[in-house]
């Protein structure tokens, strides 16, 4: 009797469970629809001592709203943290390195967070100038139960005040003429710069004419295109050569010389390996030009007469002697 008292009474607690039990198994449970992505940014090359800043966006890529979600957001250890700046609704904590973010709707107006960090670049960091270190700064959600784990990073090569090295390996002039009658004889120069990145780390720089003048000659003012500033991306060790070229121009009809200067210079960094900079010239001689006598001349003609084959002839060897008569190249 008292089996069955105590089956009696447990009976109503035991039909509960296994009414609950049923339904979780028979009735599909709501699924987290939310998602997000990371993007961050950063400098790329940095020196010792340098004030470096980091950028970080989280964004909801989901279909429903994000509440509490928090990013580990891991800094180098030979970077010191300096401040940091979240998006208003979020902190963002340097001990524990964690930020967590604000609600994250799924409209274009409330999808998105963002995170700004500014860390000063420890020194003593390089033991000898060709050498350098990588900062890697990473993020990684946390918290959310996501099917996948979300995370990005990025580097930054620490370099020492004298490891980015842009080099002018060379400047090699040349030339090319035409003759179209009754068009007078012109010429035409090129300088073809070489340039290299010594190292350590891969860099951007820019390639600038300093200076380029054609005195003699009767040319007048001759300028280089390109005229701005060249972008040159290079790897460590990659040369690279970018020519400039002046305009067809009439001439020469006496002795001339061709100066130049161009200069390369890091976008990113100070490059203080020195010099980044060529200068040179180059002085071609015109026979009979000047007010000689004897020798070759360039002839000019504005009709068309039996004699132009002899003048076609001329200046083609005038320009040739031109070309290879001529004195020493000068470089520095």
């Amino acid at each position: 009797m008292g089996c069955i008292t105590e089956f009696c009474t447990n009976y109503p607690e035991r039909i509960s469970t296994c009414y609950i039990l049923a339904v979780l198994l028979v009735v599909p449970q709501p699924c987290f629809g939310g998602t997000i992505s990371l993007i961050k940014e950063g400098s790329k090359t940095a020196y010792e001592g340098d004030l470096i800043e980091y950028t970080l966006e989280s964004v909801n890529t989901g279909t429903t709203i994000i509440e509490g979600a928090e990013i580990l957001e891991t800094l180098p250890a030979i970077v010191d943290f300096v401040a940091a700046t979240p998006t208003q609704g979020g902190t963002y904590d340097p001990v524990s390195g964690i930020w967590t973010l604000p609600s994250l709707g799924i409209g274009e107006n409330d999808k998105s967070a963002g995170l700004h960090i500014e860390a000063l670049v420890k020194t003593n960091l390089i033991a000898e100038p060709g050498g350098y270190v990588t900062a890697i700064n990473k993020a990684e959600v946390i918290l959310l139960d996501l099917p996948e784990t979300i995370k990005t990073e990025v580097s930054t090569n620490i370099v020492c005040a004298f490891c980015i090295d842009w080099e002018i390996v060379s400047v090699q002039l040349t030339s090319d003429y035409r003759v179209e009658p009754p068009d007078p004889f012109e010429l035409r120069f090129f300088l073809h710069v070489q340039v290299t990145n010594n190292g350590p780390v891969a860099s951007e720089a820019t390639l600038s004419v300093t200076n380029f003048s054609i005195s003699g000659g009767g040319f007048g003012s001759v300028g280089l295109t390109p005229a701005l500033p060249v972008p040159v991306s290079l790897e460590v060790g990659e040369i690279k050569t970018i020519t400039f070229s002046t305009a067809w121009e009439e001439g020469p009809d006496s002795d001339y010389t061709i100066s130049w200067g161009f200069e390369v210079s890091d976008v990113t960094l100070t490059d203080p390996v020195m010099p980044n900079t060529a200068t040179g010239s180059w002085s071609g001689s015109v026979e009979g030009g000047g007010g000689g006598g004897g020798g070759c001349s360039i002839y000019r003609k504005a009709t068309i007469d039996p004699l132009w084959i002899l003048f076609l002839v001329i200046p083609g060897f005038c320009l040739r002697r031109n070309k290879y008569r001529h004195s020493k190249m000068r470089t520095s």
